[in-house]
């Protein structure tokens, strides 16, 4: 007797589109992140509440597939939850957030994570430790990956873009209740900055020479004047020449004129490292000599000699 075998095959086809470049490609470019910190002050500088928007600028539909988006925090976020190695899940908002190692986080939607349809946008709040009072609080740099994928980073989080929103209220811009730090505002500025009396001043010269010893009262004129650069920066000088405002500089001597039909690099611009400008203010008297070349600095209210020896290995200034 034959018996008869029946097998049965069951081919069950999963339909599901896997996550491709592409797609983070056209996250990375069309999400616009937008984050702001809402409130310092209502746990006194222990912990910050920040509001996150993500919103959808391009022609497609961003699906909540297997991808995540990394971060960088000074400061821990949900720190009531975090770190742990299970991450912590914002059930309200449909996301788990990790903290990845030192600095780095890590935000990934979880399966009911809705579609962000074009134009349109999801909302996320979450706490970070301590306080957040200025955008440079925030790193920028925001980059989305997903398995087997390269890395891109989000168009919208660049490095002076600003992603991070302004700190406009009291409890933004203080660390904590009774934070004194206010943000000047113009009034303050002009009453801080005004200057009645420019004789008074107290730094006559920008960079203040070390020690300035004054011979009289009369003002200083800089209508008429020269700098005059020291040999081992003469280099830098080239950077001098570019201003309108300085009619002659002189390099080891040899004077300079701006209306001089001349390259304004000089030999030396190349190999000094030094990106140091020695400058004097000085007038037009220059003579030289077999031995020894002097510079004259005149000034209104001190007249000083500079002089070096052509004879001096190291060229050093007396």
């Amino acid at each position: 007797m034959e018996r008869l075998h029946v097998y049965f095959f069951a081919v069950i086809i999963i339909s599901a589109d896997a996550l491709q470049q592409a797609d983070l490609d056209y996250i990375a470019a069309n999400l616009d992140v937008k984050l702001s910190v809402f409130d310092n002050t209502k746990y006194d500088g222990t912990k910050h509440r920040l509001s996150l928007t993500l919103t959808n600028t391009g022609s497609k539909t961003i699906r909540p597939d297997n991808w995540s988006i990394y971060f960088y925090s000074f400061f821990m976020i949900e720190p009531d939850h975090l770190p742990s190695p299970e991450g912590y899940i914002l059930t309200n908002y449909k996301v788990k957030l990790n903290h990845v190692k030192g600095s780095l986080f890590s935000m990934t939607p979880t399966a009911d994570f809705p579609d962000i349809t074009p134009n349109g946008f999801h909302y996320i709040e979450f706490f970070g430790q301590w306080w957040a009072v200025a955008r440079s609080d925030i790193p920028p740099n925001w980059y989305i990956t997903g398995p087997d994928l390269k890395p891109v980073n989000i168009k919208s989080t660049a490095t002076g873009e600003k992603f991070v929103t302004r700190f406009s209220t009291v409890s933004q811009w203080k660390r904590y209740r009774v934070d004194q730090f206010n943000p000047f505002t113009p009034q303050d500025r002009y009453k801080r900055q005004k200057v009645r009396n420019f004789n008074t001043h107290t730094k006559k010269v920008i960079p203040t020479p070390k020690h300035v010893e004054v011979l009289s009262q009369q003002s200083l004129d800089l209508s008429k004047m020269m700098a005059v650069c020291t040999p081992v920066v003469s280099g830098s000088c080239a950077l001098l020449r570019e201003s309108s405002t300085i009619r002659k500089v002189s390099i080891s001597g040899e004077v300079w004129n701006p209306s001089d039909e001349q390259s304004a690099k000089d030999p030396d611009t190349d190999s000094r490292s030094s990106r140091l400008i020695s400058a004097y203010l000085a007038d037009d008297s220059y003579r030289a000599g077999k031995e020894r070349k002097e510079i004259v600095r005149k000034v209104s209210i001190e007249e000083k000699v500079l002089k070096y020896s052509d004879k001096d290995p190291d060229k050093t200034w007396t």
